[in-house]
């Protein structure tokens, strides 16, 4: 089923590109169908996971980056059929859920094992899922911050989803710090450990802290609010990957 959600994964793709370059409805329908039917094996992939190991995907690597492609992709449809979306940017979605799905199943892939003590724990639902939520926000925010950058007219209707997208994030990246931060009370014995995540994640809540008062109070123009917006998310992709794997902490078992 995993070669199967990418294969429908690649054919939307192919399709989105077909519709960019040729301009044609009828590809950019195909590209559609394609992604539309790769979310619900996706969703299938998520149930049959959940009745085996009893668990939502959201304990290590391949499964956390697995619920934030379905998830970007979740939210890109529901925009699309409700208002109808440039092809570039389901080009883009399905460009990057392809390049993660692919990591997920086959980079970061691991067994299926019983979770770790510090895992078992009814805080990791809500803490991780928040933090995926958000983190699927944001990326689908950095997708409309480079097309915006990229281009020299771009639709308004780019910018409005990445406000959106970085408003819903903030919120989520908020709550969950918050529920982190119980959890690791709970865990620990302290609210706040500077732990190498925990430092990072606060890096980000204040780069798009930053953004959203710039948007609500600066004025700043939109290219410029677009920049925050990527550096956001680059700071955010450092948070969720780079730190397992650079930097050692209390998070290393993630």
């Amino acid at each position: 089923m995993e070669n199967l959600v990418l294969i429908l994964y690649l054919l939307s793709l192919l399709f989105y590109f077909l519709s960019y370059f040729f301009k044609h409805k009828f590809f950019s329908r195909l590209g559609l169908i394609f992604l539309s039917t790769g979310l619900l094996c996706s969703f299938y992939l998520a149930s049959t996971h959940f009745y085996t190991t009893q668990r939502l995907p959201l304990t290590n690597t391949s499964e956390t980056l697995f619920s934030l492609v379905t998830l970007v992709v979740l939210v890109y449809l529901a925009l699309e059929w409700k208002l109808g979306l440039p092809r570039i940017l389901g080009l883009s979605v399905s460009l990057i859920s392809l390049s993660g799905l692919y990591l997920a199943f086959y980079f970061f892939k691991k067994p299926l094992l019983p979770l770790l003590p510090a895992l078992q724990s009814r805080w990791l639902v809500f803490h991780v899922s928040s933090c995926i939520v958000a983190y699927g926000f944001f990326t689908l925010a950095f997708i409309c911050a480079i097309i915006y950058l990229a281009r020299s007219n771009p639709a308004l209707i780019i910018f409005s989803i990445m406000h959106r997208s970085i408003s819903v994030g903030f919120l989520f990246l908020t709550l969950g710090i918050i529920l982190g931060s119980i959890w690791g009370k709970s865990a620990w014995g302290h609210w706040w450990n500077w732990d190498p995540k925990e430092t990072w994640a606060l890096i980000t809540w204040f780069i798009y802290a930053g953004y959203m008062h710039a948007k609500l109070f600066g004025n700043w123009p939109k290219r410029k609010l677009a920049q925050i917006a990527v550096l956001g998310f680059l700071s955010c992709l450092f948070t969720y990957l780079g730190v397992n794997y650079i930097l050692r902490g209390l998070h290393s078992y993630a």
